[in-house]
């Protein structure tokens, strides 16, 4: 009965860890939003880190977490690490790795344990408007849970990043004026 319930058991696992390679590798959620202000406006909001948590959704999660700032202001090379609660924001850091101005900021994630990622923030000057697309990319590797957890990612990151895009566009557009 042992050796039968230790067969399943390994059956069950492999069949788990070999479905799980089937799942996509690289899981990528966006987001776009209409900002009723020019690319100059929301750009310095995008490309500076110091300035990032005035619309990020995780600075409003804990009032708590500790920020410390390296590198140039804004730019590449910027680098922002912070600690906060583990159930609310954890630990982690991010620097912006590309940097076209009114055009994009490419920022590198890393958060500790759950692995990296890489962010973007694309800007598409409309004239006195600006299409933004706030985009999050992950490469899983073989890792079969996280490509488990790369099928989820869409739905908890989500409606963060909808809410972000929401207080930047407050931001932007109340600088505007």
């Amino acid at each position: 009965m042992l050796i039968k319930t230790l067969k399943i058991v390994v059956g069950l696992l492999v069949l788990l860890v070999g479905g799980s390679w089937l799942l996509p590798r690289y899981p990528h959620i966006e987001r776009v939003m209409l900002i009723n202000t020019p690319a100059a406006t929301v750009f310095p909001l995008v490309n500076n880190l110091h300035e990032f948590n005035r619309w990020s959704p995780w600075a409003k999660l804990d009032s708590t977490t500790v920020y410390v700032f390296s590198g140039p202001d804004e730019g590449v090379g910027a680098r922002m690490s912070w600690k906060g609660d583990p159930k609310k924001v954890g630990e982690g850091r991010q620097e912006i790795v590309e940097s076209e101005e009114l055009l994009r900021v490419k920022t590198a994630l890393d958060f500790g344990q759950p692995g990296t990622a890489t962010a973007t923030v694309t800007l598409k000057d409309q004239g006195l408007q600006t299409l933004v697309t706030w985009s999050l990319d992950q490469d899983t590797g073989f890792n079969p849970l996280a490509r488990i957890f790369g099928l989820f990612m869409n739905k908890m990151v989500g409606s963060d990043y909808e809410a972000g895009l929401v207080a930047l566009k407050q931001l932007a557009e109340a600088n505007a004026h």
